[in-house]
């Protein structure tokens, strides 16, 4: 299985940078500083992307640059443009069924109640693609949600999520290196103690 897009759901600006519904953009921003890239915007796209190349493979890394609930416009425009089947992408996002420290892959599967991932699927009517799970915990009020997903994470939180997320960058690495998805389908549920 091919690997050629990575997209972090997310919000704009520096604002939410840092917010529980980002966590896939820390992820992105670790991979681009590892292997010392950078971002470009892409002016005809209106978008951030990266890309790291290994043997003639090159892998996108894609962050869209508007709100969450509208990432899709973006996704699908970087899908076209680079004529990427959606069955090679994979979409980081946070997931309030998780724990802090909790990742998981996953293929296929329901949003959730995402609505950065519940939007992407109703409009491409597809969801076979890959995505990685970053657990942010969930409020005990129902009607907080909102608030607690762009919120900053408690310390001992962001230490658990930013535990989890280095765990994520390893198996990546070696991903990358050897290209076998099943690398990544390790990382089920793995948990910091």
């Amino acid at each position: 299985m091919i690997i050629k897009l990575i997209i972090s759901l997310s919000n704009p600006g520096i604002k939410y940078l840092f917010t529980r519904h980002n966590i896939g953009t820390w992820y992105i921003y670790k991979i681009i500083n590892i292997y010392k890239k950078y971002f470009k915007k892409k002016r005809n796209l209106n978008n951030f992307l990266g890309k790291i190349t290994y043997f003639n493979n090159i892998i996108y890394l894609f962050i869209p640059n508007i709100y969450m609930n509208i990432n899709y416009l973006q996704i699908i425009n970087i899908i076209n443009y680079y004529k990427i089947d959606i069955s090679n992408i994979i979409i980081i996002h946070d997931d309030l069924d998780l724990f802090p420290g909790i990742i998981k892959f996953q293929k296929n599967g329901y949003h959730g109640g995402h609505n950065g991932l519940k939007e992407f699927i109703y409009k491409i009517k597809n969801n076979n693609f890959m995505r990685i799970r970053i657990g942010i915990g969930r409020p005990k009020k129902i009607n907080k949600i909102s608030k607690f997903v762009l919120s900053y994470p408690l310390k001992y939180e962001k230490f658990l999520i930013n535990t989890s997320i280095n765990v994520l960058i390893n198996y990546t690495k070696i991903f990358f290196k050897k290209k076998d998805i099943n690398i990544l389908k390790k990382i089920n549920y793995f948990k910091i103690n």
